[in-house]
């Protein structure tokens, strides 16, 4: 792409970022035609398609072919991609994506305690009677046990009642998917992360803010005890993990 194409591309995303912004574009609608958008913002065919992609590919909009491209619904933008392609071009090491989790889990648990109802508090006792229900079969099943750990992780994040932080709590997970179930496949216990559930549990049962810190650093450090020195692109290319 030469520089011209680039600018209208980028003159095409701050038209459409205006207009979101604004409150003329919202969740749903259909956008303009790619010749309308030429003529509202000046540019060519190029740098509206280029646009387009760039939206399309964090599902920002929904391009439905022979219809027209729709503002997508905003629980299924995803910024995973370009942030962890980020990370791993930077040569980021392991260590700092595990300190960036305790920060926003402690962030997100002082939400809960402060947030949580008792339905919450219910279906977090349901996701460890699972978990439990799991390892009581004394099955080995690492798809299965990672389901039931991000069930317990997203009804953590629901309990916050506060949708922007668990949208973030909830990113830092579907970066981090691929690596937590990697490390079930190379032997970490269920029991230890039905463990680490019940302590965040009864810290939000408790409302106990010092039991959430012993809770949460206890969590993170059993999951950064796998790959903490290297690089992340090392550890995804070590154990033959795509990005």
């Amino acid at each position: 792409m030469n520089n011209k194409d680039m600018m209208a591309t980028e003159k095409v995303m701050e038209y459409f970022k205006k207009n979101v912004r604004e409150g003329v574009w919202r969740a749903g609608d259909k956008l303009p035609t790619e010749p309308e958008l030429c003529e509202l913002v000046g540019v060519g065919r190029s740098g509206v398609r280029e646009a387009m992609k760039v939206l399309e590919s964090s599902h920002i909009v929904d391009i439905r072919r022979g219809d027209g491209t729709y503002i997508s619904d905003p629980d299924k933008i995803s910024f995973k991609d370009p942030f962890l392609v980020k990370v791993v071009l930077k040569e980021s090491r392991m260590q700092e994506l595990i300190d960036f989790r305790e920060s926003i889990e402690m962030a997100l648990m002082r939400l809960v305690i402060s947030n949580a109802d008792e339905k919450d508090l219910a279906d977090l006792e349901e996701c460890n009677r699972q978990l439990q229900a799991y390892i009581d079969r004394e099955e080995e099943d690492p798809e299965e046990l990672f389901t039931l750990d991000m069930n317990f992780h997203k009804v953590l994040s629901r309990a916050a009642h506060n949708t922007i932080m668990s949208d973030i709590y909830q990113l830092t997970f579907d970066v981090f998917g691929a690596i937590i179930i990697q490390n079930y496949k190379n032997g970490q216990s269920p029991q230890s992360a039905l463990d680490t559930h019940l302590s965040l549990a009864e810290a939000v049962r408790r409302r106990d803010f010092l039991r959430m810190g012993y809770a949460v650093h206890a969590s993170v450090e059993l999951w950064g005890t796998w790959g903490a020195g290297e690089k992340v692109s090392s550890y995804l290319r070590n154990n033959h993990m795509e990005l």
